[in-house]
């Protein structure tokens, strides 16, 4: 496991119906053990790893709609008020920052979720930022959201990743977090970015890539499992070549797996903290411990070394082509 063991001194039994608690599923899949061996024998199975699937989910019979209702309120807990991804507002910000956005400038944010990461640039910089939405069901809750926070200075709108176009030298930076990795055309955002900016302009993003593809550990396809799409994966060098084939100055290509782990790390650990029996139902429970198996695979993926997380700061300088390796 890639957690520190929580303590289980204070779990309850199994419910009569023989449905496990939440407290103590949590505690079952944070330390690998069966839910019912914390009560029954504890000190002899603490040892005996298991796959975070054998610990049964109650899911009952959910709509689409409340079950991605409910692991939007889960991941907010983790990551932030809006965030659906590791590092919330802080992280967000830091990635733009090189860009040194100015309240003239136009910024466009191709991943925006439920909006949290343009509230908090558009709010830092004092810069109108164009929020595109490509997933419909995140778009719908982005708007909810805006509307009841008083979102300013972020405009909302969807896309469909396959035929993106922008309009020609629109932007000063574009920047997105985390997503183009489940986009099968990811020449086609390239293009369509270095179409968008103006020349000079910022290009920040990040994404989870795989070291290689030279095999794949069983922690990614273990992992892939656990998405709600298929992923499309470049790897580290394929990201790199398509960037320098398309002009861009790659000022930073950076690995930064072990910065995001620890994230991931503490954000769970915080939950695990304030976890507390009989405070959420059934339904929450389900989509926690569904979603508690995602990111378990998605961490051990990246300690395996395989999965990666990249971080990337390039500049459009037009038809003049740069290198990694140029001053």
């Amino acid at each position: 496991m890639w957690g520190p063991a929580l303590d289980m001194a204070h779990d309850l039994p199994a419910e009569p119906d023989g449905y496990v608690p939440f407290r103590t599923r949590f505690l079952a899949w944070w330390n690998g053990l069966e839910p019912d061996a914390l009560n029954k024998a504890p000190s002899a199975n603490r040892d005996k790893p298991v796959s975070p699937a054998a610990i049964e989910v109650d899911s009952g019979n959910m709509p689409a709609t409340e079950i991605q209702a409910l692991r939007r309120e889960l991941l907010q807990k983790l990551w932030g008020e809006g965030f659906l991804e590791p590092g919330g507002s802080d992280y967000t910000i830091q990635l733009i920052k090189p860009a040194a956005p100015t309240p003239d400038q136009s910024i466009l944010d191709l991943a925006p979720g439920l909006c949290g990461g343009a509230k908090a640039v558009a709010e830092e910089y004092g810069v109108w930022v164009d929020a595109m939405e490509p997933d419909p069901d995140l778009f719908a809750a982005a708007e909810v959201f805006c509307e009841q926070k008083g979102v300013k200075k972020v405009t909302l709108s969807e896309y469909d990743p396959a035929k993106l176009t922008l309009p020609k030298k629109r932007y000063n930076s574009i920047y997105a977090r985390e997503r183009f990795y489940m986009f099968e055309d990811k020449k086609c955002i390239l293009e369509a970015v270095r179409h968008g900016l103006k020349p000079g302009g910022q290009f920040l993003f990040t994404d989870l890539v795989l070291a290689n593809r030279e095999g794949e550990t069983d922690a990614v396809s273990q992992w892939r499992e656990t998405l709600p799409s298929r992923p499309f994966f470049w790897t580290m060098k394929e990201y790199k070549d398509a960037l320098q084939q398309m002009k861009f100055d790659v000022r930073v290509f950076a690995d930064e797996t072990d910065s995001i782990c620890a994230n991931i790390l503490r954000g769970w650990s915080d939950l695990a903290e304030g976890l507390a029996d009989g405070t959420m139902g059934r339904a929450f429970v389900a989509v926690l411990m569904t979603e508690a198996e995602r990111w378990l695979y998605q961490a051990k993926a990246m300690e395996q070394g395989q999965l990666r997380f990249l971080r990337v700061h390039a500049i459009h300088h037009g038809n003049k082509i740069r290198l990694l390796s140029d001053p």
